[in-house]
């Protein structure tokens, strides 16, 4: 889920109108580089600053009954849908701080990345 998230990043911040490589923190590579996870290529050199926020949001996905844990949704699904939220949420953090390692350091970038991920399952849930 790391290298789907970090893949699908630059997509979903130019899709708002952006240019995903003119953030401040993000790098680019001469030539396209392998994920360690996925083997998927990209461009970016993402911080992980900006990956573990997110990742870390989709435990609100998570269904414990019975001692079994299940998804409520796929974290792929819900990143699907959801990504540019995410993605303008965590950018205009990111354009506060300025800096990777205070941004990972930051509390509120983490709730606020929680916080979105679990309102979107609680109305999810309403719906049903």
């Amino acid at each position: 889920m790391r290298d789907y998230i970090y893949e699908k990043m630059p997509e979903a911040w130019n899709r708002q109108g952006g240019k995903f490589g003119r953030i401040e923190s993000v790098g680019r590579y001469n030539k396209p580089v392998a994920l360690p996870f996925s083997g998927q290529k990209t461009e970016y050199s993402i911080p992980s600053a900006f990956i573990y926020p997110v990742l870390a949001a989709f435990r609100s996905l998570v269904q414990i009954e019975d001692e079994e844990c299940s998804w409520i949704i796929h974290p792929a699904e819900f990143f699907e849908k959801h990504q540019q939220e995410i993605m303008r949420r965590l950018v205009d953090q990111a354009l506060v701080f300025r800096n990777p390692t205070k941004l990972g350091k930051e509390k509120t970038v983490w709730q606020t990345c929680y916080d979105y991920v679990a309102m979107e399952v609680l109305k999810s849930q309403l719906k049903k």
